[in-house]
């Protein structure tokens, strides 16, 4: 696999208890509604007086920070060049150092930099592989197990309110080879996991997001080479699908922070070819391209953040809807292979 893949997806390297863990890529009803959604206002986004930081672990890869900034660098890995171990690393809260994580897989900073979310690599001694959830605030750490082995449940995506983490099933087929088989919910200050298990071939090679306007979760169903947006409750039951939709982004935080719009990109386009999307409506609002090689989320309502690969150093940069650079936020050598995980700050408004 290219680095081009993996600098743009949160890693998918060894799995619990030595097990191997999944390399697949997550694929990419309309329900009318009278009530256009508002087009968003756009939002300064800084350009100047920024913090230039080096990560540890990685001689050149340079992060650029600015306090107003809307999201933060909280987690990322690297793969050792001589082991082709993965390292993973993780910030003390929305700001500050980073520290090596050397016996996890993932590491997760909840949006209010309080909480870690932390996949080991050995399974539990009765066999079930877990998440810990510690809070840095009073120290206390609560190991919520997920699901058995030979399973594991990895670690995506935190709630906008920091009170739960979402996590996707799934189960080697055939060496490198993993399917999902639905989603785990953890949430905080709770020991038992909700685990809901969806045996559906049509979205089995999808991982699971949050659904934008909040209630559920979303994952991709594909027919042939036709795709759609499934959501489900948090038991598990279909409630809704969106027709029609392009490849999204890896990182399945394709929701705005308001959770009004979602972005993929554009139906039988390219990586280059961004569309974004009415929530309410499903349908298509703005379409533009750029020079991104992958989307990976929203800045704010009205910029889009992804990885954009050169010659020589790759780049996580800001871009409007016109397609137009604004902004680098980081920079890695094209000789590491790298993963970045950025946390949406809570919103202020």
């Amino acid at each position: 696999m290219l680095v081009v893949v993996l600098v743009a997806v949160v890693i998918r390297s060894q799995g619990g208890g030595g097990e191997p863990q999944p390399t697949g890529s997550p694929l990419a009803q309309r329900t009318p509604s009278a009530t256009p959604t508002p087009t968003p206002t756009s939002t300064p986004v800084p350009t100047s007086n920024l913090t230039k930081t080096t990560l540890p672990g990685g001689a050149g890869i340079t992060l650029y920070e600015h306090p107003d900034d809307t999201l933060a660098l909280t987690s990322y890995q690297i793969q050792d060049p001589k082991t082709k171990e993965w390292v993973d690393y993780a910030r003390a809260s929305l700001t500050g150092d980073y520290a090596k994580y050397p016996n996890n897989w993932e590491s997760k900073v909840s949006p209010n930099g309080r909480y870690l979310a932390a996949r080991g690599k050995n399974y539990t001694d009765d066999g079930y592989d877990s998440v810990v959830i510690t809070d840095r605030d009073t120290g206390q750490r609560t190991t919520v197990k997920t699901v058995r082995k030979p399973l594991i449940a990895s670690v995506w995506l935190w709630s906008k309110d920091s009170t739960r983490v979402l996590l996707a099933i799934e189960r080697e087929v055939s060496t490198d080879n993993w399917r999902t088989e639905g989603f785990v919910i953890a949430t905080v200050g709770q020991t038992a996991a909700d685990v809901v298990t969806i045996k559906d071939t049509a979205v089995d090679e999808s991982y699971y997001g949050w659904y934008g306007p909040g209630g559920g979760t979303v994952t991709v169903a594909k027919d042939g080479d036709q795709e759609s947006l499934r959501v489900y409750d948090t038991n598990g039951t279909e409630v809704r699908t969106i027709d029609g939709i392009g490849h999204v982004p890896d990182t399945m935080d394709f929701f705005s922070p308001s959770g009004r719009q979602f972005v993929t990109d554009c139906p039988g386009g390219t990586a280059q070819n961004h569309c974004v999307w009415s929530t309410e409506q499903g349908e298509i609002t703005t379409r533009f391209t750029s020079e991104c090689d992958k989307v990976l989320g929203w800045y704010d309502e009205s910029h889009l953040f992804c990885w954009e690969i050169d010659s020589g150093a790759d780049q996580v940069i800001v871009i409007d809807f016109k397609g137009e650079t604004v902004r680098t936020l980081l920079e890695v050598p094209d000789d590491f292979q790298f993963s970045a995980a950025f946390t949406q700050k809570p919103r202020t408004s």
